[in-house]
């Protein structure tokens, strides 16, 4: 239990460390803006229920590949602009 113990500590320390080296990229880059979105109870299996209608019914897609698509984009593009510091120009603006 002991060194399970250690390994958490050294865990948490090593983490505490990474973000005392990144300071706040906000800090660094006047262009970056800061906001809070607040949480939106989500419905994913009314998501799945549509994929399922849609391949049984006939159903329209309630989310095209083409959209899911651009989430996808949009992710990529907020892992890199973490990765690396700065803005990722794209159509989103």
């Amino acid at each position: 239990m002991a060194a399970e113990t250690t390994d958490l500590d050294e865990l948490r320390d090593r983490a505490q460390r990474w973000l005392d080296d990144d300071p706040d990229p906000a800090s660094r880059d006047p262009e970056t803006i800061r906001r809070r979105f607040p949480s939106i109870r989500s419905h994913w299996d009314g998501y799945y229920s549509n994929v399922a209608a849609h391949l049984l019914e006939g159903e329209p897609l309630a989310v095209t590949a083409e959209q899911a698509r651009e989430v996808v984009r949009i992710l990529e593009a907020a892992l890199a602009s973490s990765r690396e510091h700065k803005s990722i120009e794209g159509p989103w603006g």
